[in-house]
């Protein structure tokens, strides 16, 4: 798991998206897969993606930090490419979700969002195949096998 920024550049017009996560390669995935589907937040990055296809996308990672400095660090590279004024970034100051506070109007449409998707039979058996699919990958399978030895020493479980 790296944490630290990343670029996301598109290699025929050379215009660059940074972001920055404390799993990049997980964000990558997330990014390939809402832009694949069509459905990624920034419309400027889904325009250009679905005009120059994927191949024209080259993903590097820019610096590894300490999530302490996570935003930092992505300030930093958003601003040596103005990648949001010559790139596809929409904001021009770097931002974190993290510990973020939902009012509790928020809440309930998130909560309502969820039950209506699992309410549908076909998006359920889509998100559960890909619960189930993340859950057997073997890394995840490795990290919660030793979390249970660990716990097992521990004491916790099985006693």
């Amino acid at each position: 798991m790296t944490c630290g920024a990343y670029l996301l550049m598109n290699t025929v017009t050379r215009k660059p998206y940074v972001g920055a996560s404390v799993n990049v390669e997980r964000r990558w995935r997330v990014h390939k897969c809402e832009l694949r589907g069509g459905k990624h937040c920034n419309s400027k990055l889904q325009r250009a993606w679905d005009k120059y296809g994927e191949k024209a996308f080259d993903f590097s990672l820019l610096e590894e930090c300490d999530r302490t400095d996570l935003v930092g660090c992505e300030q930093n590279w958003i601003d040596r490419y103005g990648a949001m004024s010559k790139g596809y970034n929409i904001l021009s100051h770097a931002r974190s979700t993290q510990g973020r506070k939902f009012s509790a109007e928020a809440l309930i449409k998130l909560r309502d969002a969820a039950r209506k998707a699992w309410g549908d039979p076909e998006q359920r058996s889509r998100m559960s195949d890909r619960i189930r699919e993340s859950q057997n990958r073997p890394h995840v399978r490795e990290a919660k096998s030793q979390r249970a030895r660990e716990q097992w020493k521990q004491g916790n479980i099985g006693r």
